[in-house]
Order: structure tokens, then C-alpha cells, then sequence
């Protein structure tokens, strides 16, 4: 091995070449692909991504922070001119121009229904609330709304779970003698929930 690589290789880039085949414009790595990510190689004891390596190899060393992105969209690729530098911002948009923008590794909602969430949270709904709208769950719309920076408007009030005067009620059943238990049949609630009200107003 010199400097790190391999006798039958003359250099990291000569290591890409040889594990590679043409595919209409796109120069591929054949090295094995493992789910979702782009194709990687071993390079003096770390693993790094074959259009990084092609990066680093013609331009010289990525900056922290910084994204090497495909004008191709195709991450097996790494021909340097379908190669450019971004930040997480840049990457995203892109991935967004592209329609490949995602919640947890592939698109399950259209399109519509990302606008609808992105609209919502800017009006000020949580998370809750969106999903009752958007019938999506929470953890979806909160990895979504993180992933895009998108900022929270002025909350809007949520909706009352339960009436009003439902402490009153609870109150008068009491001075009835009613127990607990039948309280909360009558009421439709749970005991706890009649311990929390209890506890609250007393």
C-alpha cells in the first residue's frame, strides 16, 4: 500500500476510474451501494462517498458544512462537471426543485399537502392541529417543518376539549352524593381527568 492506497491503484482518483462504467453522460461508481446513500470507497481507513472523493481529488478539501451536490441527480455519479458545492439550504432547495424532497426517505405526501403544512405553520397552528387537518402524523409534520426552517406564526387558540362549565356540573354532581365513578359515566370523562379537574378548582 502507498500513501494509503492500494499497489494496483496509482491514486484515489485511478481507484474511482477502475470500479466505474459510463451511463449516457453520468460517470457511475460500480462500487456497492448501500440503501439509500451514494456508493462509497475506503480511503486511508474511512469510508467517504465516491463524488466527494472525486471532489476532494480535483478540487481539493470540502469545508465543514458544506454539501457536494449533483446537477444530474443521480448520486452513483462522479463526473466532476455534474459535480458543484451548497450549503444544507442550497441542498434542500435543490432536492425541492427537483421534486425529491422527502419525509423520512421517500416521498408519502403530494406535494399539496406539504404546501398545506407549510401554510398552516405560518399561520400559527401546532402541530396537533395541522394533523387533524392534513390527517399526517405529527412526527411527519414536525420532520418536515424542521427539515425547511419554516418559521411559526402567532398560535392560534386551540379548541376546548371539554365545555366550560363542565367544573360546574362536576361541582353540583358532587353535592349530589354521586360517586366518582358515575360522575364520569354521566360525563363521558375519565377518572383521571376528573382528579386533574378536581384537583384544579378545589
Amino acid at each position: 500500500m502507498i500513501n494509503g492506497m492500494p499497489k494496483k491503484y496509482i491514486d484515489i482518483y485511478d481507484q474511482l476510474l477502475k470500479n466505474s462504467k459510463w451511463n449516457g453522460a453520468c460517470l457511475e461508481s460500480t462500487f456497492k451501494k448501500k440503501s439509500k446513500r451514494p456508493p462509497q470507497l475506503t480511503h486511508k481507513g474511512k469510508l467517504i462517498s465516491v463524488h466527494r472523493a472525486s471532489w476532494i481529488y480535483h478540487n481539493g478539501e470540502i469545508p465543514n458544512g458544506i454539501f457536494v451536490c449533483h446537477h444530474c441527480d443521480n448520486p452513483k455519479c462522479f463526473r466532476i462537471e455534474h459535480l458543484f458545492l451548497g450549503s444544507g439550504k442550497d441542498n434542500m432547495q435543490d432536492m425541492i426543485k427537483k421534486n425529491r424532497d422527502n419525509i423520512f426517505g421517500a416521498r408519502k405526501h403530494s406535494l399539496k399537502d406539504l404546501e398545506k403544512i407549510k401554510k398552516l405553520r405560518m399561520e400559527g397552528y401546532a402541530y396537533s392541529q395541522i394533523s387533524k387537518m392534513v390527517d399526517i402524523k405529527t412526527s411527519a409534520i414536525s420532520a418536515f417543518v424542521n427539515r425547511h426552517g419554516i418559521k411559526k406564526g402567532p398560535s392560534k387558540p386551540r379548541a376546548k376539549k371539554y365545555p366550560l362549565g363542565i367544573i360546574d356540573t362536576i361541582i353540583s354532581l358532587k353535592e349530589s352524593g354521586i360517586e366518582n365513578q358515575e360522575i364520569c359515566k354521566k360525563l363521558g370523562i375519565s377518572m383521571s381527568t376528573l382528579y386533574r379537574r378536581i384537583k384544579k378548582n378545589f
